[in-house]
């Protein structure tokens, strides 16, 4: 396994700065006014699209339009792509460079950049860039030179969600040989859209008599035209070769300007003038990208190679320098492909060394991309395996991010992962943190039935494959809720197994063993796994690994009822996750969900849930397990039963059966059949309520959660809806065998937080049977617990907490109770009224305090005791009886106690 240095050395350089440098010419250009002038029109809109073939001109033209702008202090950026840019993220990257280098101020989006937005969308971070763009002070351009190469549909439609959501500064430039997959209709319709053919970019007369400067009579200028058709460079190699013969006549007469005559000409009037060695750098050096005198000297042996080629004064207008210095160029394409083509018929037994060679030379520089994509195209697989191995496999996602591996892997085709099991193990850990679990347990099977693995050939591999494996495989069943297969004997034997100075698989397998001892409410083991993955996540220096470990903690103390400490562990978690890796990273998301979730309970959260819809969003399709499902999906379940909307529990419902399909989630199911019981609730559905019920009965049973511990929580949600069910049936005793096996449940696991939601359906359980003494009890029981953590949402939730606290009204004379208590009870139903948990008539009629007055009328008591025992005086009470009075439309004490229970305010 690779140290801290080999990785982080590996890491720095995958960034090409010549990629936003625009190129630079060695021959003079003319200014062509007429395309300079409809660019400058186009640059008024969303997109400006420039496309031709090879030799038009179409960069040249930028160059000198970009020129133009800056001369006007409009920031331009520029860009220009290769295959590697078919990965969004690696896109997205350079696209923020590229922007920072015009001199725009991006904030911490260049340090997410520089880590390769290892823990971020694209789609999120688009957004960021985008607002970003629009609180700069006048236009930006962005220039995408060789959009053609990118040939990657997924880019395409990335694209289209850019130019859709532009803002009015932000305008976008694209160059390609190809017509782009883009929505162009749209933007044509919306008249956003300026197009540059092939037709417009040719030269005319005037512009070819510029650039040619021969003395030719009109006639051989209009012959000139017409046989290059205003191609470009073949005027302008036309333009050598005439100038460099005697018989000029007899050479424009020839001079065909096909493509044909042009490679001839390149071949007889470029090449054949130039050294051997010359000849000889230009051909082998033609499979790279870009090149410095280094890298030729390492794959052809020639030095000082760019001196040689400044010398060659004949093929000065086929190579571009690429910086100010002039260390890197690169070749005009039309060039390049006539030099691959020579190497071809001239070297071809020696192509894979010079790729071999290259790689080697990347690898040196630590340029690990290119390194492995060198030795992919000498097809030495091994070497690149090997490479990414060294570098750390899988492991490359925790320093590097997701789009760093995935631009490695996309290197090795398809038809050869068989014959690496260590690389089958890393795409798999790919597909999870994309969220395409399956295809990332396919590729953890196949790594496992490998034929390669009980070879002798693949034993010195085999521990570190197997170390790969296991790590991985821990995390799968983690995301697909496995919780045999990650059950705490195997976790210890994996332990056993583990090098005490390897941080990351400790920390990995400790962070499992909490996820285990969380699922089954063994919550102080969960905290002590947690402390020891943290610790071993300091020592192999993974802060992304430790950032999970504050969200697990969170997440225990949470269950235990300690919402402020959980709220110190999550904020920790996200304000670390902000700063590694952004605001709209998955980490943060994540954080983000666990804490409104628990400001939820709080009662902190009003009716605006776009915040928990879009960090939910995120985690649905990228990176999420049980727990963070479950916080998310029990708040928008409480909230569609509070607000009795079926349609949300329908849409809840199809969500959450979405996620158990694709994810193999199995506890999530719960949600499901909540959803499905609720439902038959709300509708009064009683055939469907009794299917649900016989469905679920032996899954969630009571005493269910003895014999399989990881049930706990899903019992608690679905115990609920089934006792919610019997309650509205009136099936009291059955209400009440499923709350108490609930209570127990909950006291044995020590989840606070899920028993106050059990004490309050209790209480409320009571108050129907009108058991006033028990329902005060209980409630007053929650609230002991409630009340130090602020936590509101299972008593404002109940649709009889107005009428419940009254309740306890009655019994207070008979019992000292907590005044705090008391008092966290009255907030907790003036915050039902207000969030409308109770029915309107009993909102519209009654204050809390007169609710409380007209509870002690209904006991028989007289204005003095009602006022000694509410602590007010006979006056307060004849006002408050005043008001219940008129708002009832009643004179008489006695009328208004019918009157109440006819309204349904008094049982």
């Amino acid at each position: 396994m690779a140290d801290d240095r080999e990785k982080s050395a590996g890491l720095e350089s995958w960034v090409i700065a010549t990629k936003w440098m625009p190129p630079r010419h060695h021959v003079s250009i003319i200014e062509r006014a007429r395309l300079i002038t409809a660019l400058d029109a186009g640059g008024q809109h969303n997109l400006c699209l420039i496309t031709a073939p090879a030799g038009f001109g179409k960069t040249t033209l930028l160059s000198q339009w970009r020129q133009r702008l800056l001369s006007r202090n409009i920031k331009v950026a520029w860009l220009t792509l290769d295959e590697s840019d078919g990965d969004i993220n690696n896109l997205l990257c350079y696209i923020i460079f590229s922007l920072i280098s015009a001199g725009l101020d991006l904030g911490r989006l260049e340090m997410l950049a520089e880590q390769g937005l290892s823990d971020t969308s694209a789609r999120s971070c688009l957004g960021l860039l985008l607002t970003k763009i629009s609180e700069a002070p006048g236009d930006v351009v962005l220039i995408l030179d060789d959009y053609h190469r990118l040939k990657a549909r997924e880019v395409d439609q990335f694209m289209d969600g850019l130019l859709d959501n532009m803002p009015d500064n932000f305008h976008l430039v694209i160059n390609s040989r190809e017509r782009p997959i883009l929505d162009l209709a749209k933007l044509r319709s919306m008249g956003q859209l300026v197009e540059l053919s092939p037709e417009e970019l040719r030269f005319d007369l005037p512009e070819m008599k510029q650039v040619l400067d021969l003395d030719l009579t009109e006639d051989q200028y209009s012959s000139l035209l017409e046989k290059t058709e205003g191609w470009p460079v073949t005027i302008q190699l036309a333009g050598q070769l005439i100038g460099s013969e005697d018989n000029r006549d007899q050479v424009v007469d020839s001079f065909s300007g096909k493509s044909g005559h042009l490679a001839e000409y390149m071949s007889e009037q470029i090449m054949n003038k130039c050294a051997d060695e010359v000849q000889e750098l230009l051909i082998k050096t033609s499979i790279l990208e870009r090149v410095n005198d280094g890298l030729a000297f390492a794959v052809c042996g020639i030095r000082d190679g760019f001196e040689k080629l400044e010398k060659s004064s004949s093929i000065n207008a086929l190579f571009v320098p690429l910086d100010a210095e002039k260390k890197w160029l690169r070749y005009h394409h039309l060039f390049s492909d006539f030099l691959k083509e020579m190497l071809r018929r001239r070297y071809p037994g020696e192509i894979a060394s010079l790729h071999l060679r290259a790689s080697e030379w990347f690898e040196q520089d630590n340029n690990l991309i290119e390194a492995v994509r060198h030795a992919c195209l000498a097809e030495d697989y091994d070497r690149a395996v090997d490479l990414i191995e060294k570098a750390g496999g899988w492991e490359l996602i925790l320093y590097g991010g997701i789009g760093f591996l995935r631009s490695l892997l996309r290197h090795i085709p398809e038809e050869h992962f068989h014959n690496y099991p260590r690389m089958q193990v890393a795409r798999a850990y790919l597909y999870q943190k994309n969220g395409r679990i399956r295809e990332a347990r396919n590729n953890i099977e196949f790594a496992r039935c490998n034929p390669k693995l009980p070879t002798g050939e693949y034993g010195p591999h085999m521990a570190a494959f197997q170390r790969d494996f296991d790590m991985i495989e821990i995390l799968q069943n983690t995301y697909e809720d496995n919780y045999n297969a990650n059950s705490l004997d195997i976790l210890d034997q994996r332990i056993a197994q583990t090098d005490g100075n390897d941080g990351i698989s400790l920390g990995v397998i400790n962070c499992a063993r909490a996820l285990t001892m969380m699922g089954a409410g063994k919550f102080d083991k969960g905290m002590t796994f947690v402390q020891d993955a943290i610790r071993s996540m300091r020592q192999a220096n993974s802060v992304l690994g430790i950032n999970y470990c504050y969200l697990h903690l969170g997440q225990l103390t949470f269950y235990q009822g300690n919402l402020r400490q959980a709220e110190a562990y999550f904020r920790e978690a996200r304000n670390m996750a902000d700063e590694n890796f952004g605001s709209d990273s998955g980490l943060k998301f994540t954080a983000d969900v666990s804490l409104l979730s628990l400001q939820d309970w709080r009662g902190e959260v009003g009716d605006d849930l776009s915040r928990l819809e879009g960090a939910l969003n995120h985690i649905e399709d990228f990176d999420g397990w049980f727990e963070v499902y479950a916080l998310a999906y029990e708040m928008l379940l409480t909230r569609a039963c509070r607000d009795k909307k079926t349609t949300a529990l329908l849409a809840l419902r199809d969500r959450c059966q979405k996620v158990v399909d694709e994810r193999i989630n199995g506890r999530l199911a719960v949600f499901v059949d909540c959803c499905h019981m609720l439902i038959a609730l709300m509708e009064d559905n009683i055939t469907d309520g009794e299917r649900i019920l016989y469905q679920v009965k032996e899954t969630y049973a009571p005493g269910q959660w003895m014999v399989a511990s990881e049930k706990w929580r899903p019992y608690q949600y679905m115990g609920k809806a089934m006792a919610l069910w019997h309650m509205k049936q009136q099936n009291y005793p059955a209400a009440a065998e499923i709350l108490m096996d609930m209570a127990a449940c909950c006291r044995s696991v020590g989840a606070n937080c899920f028993l106050l939601n059990v004490l309050v359906l209790q209480a409320d359980l009571a108050y129907r049977q009108n058991d006033m003494a028990r329902a005060s009890d209980l409630l007053f029981e929650a609230a002991a617990l409630a009340w130090p953590e602020n936590i509101m949402r299972p008593f404002t939730e109940n649709d009889n907490i107005v009428p419940l606290v009254s309740a306890t009204h009655a019994v207070r004379r008979e019992k000292n109770v907590d005044r705090l208590a008391l008092n966290f009870l009255q907030e907790c139903a003036a915050k039902a009224k207000k969030i409308k948990k109770i029915t309107l008539l009993q909102q519209d009629l009654l204050s809390s305090r007169e609710m409380e007055v007209l509870t002690e009328l209904q006991g028989g008591l007289s204005n003095k005791e009602i006022a000694r025992a509410l602590e007010m005086t006979e006056h307060t009470v004849k006002f408050h009886l005043k008001n219940i009075f008129a708002k009832l439309g009643v004179d008489k004490r006695t009328k208004a106690i019918v009157a109440a229970r006819q309204k349904g305010l008094l049982n």
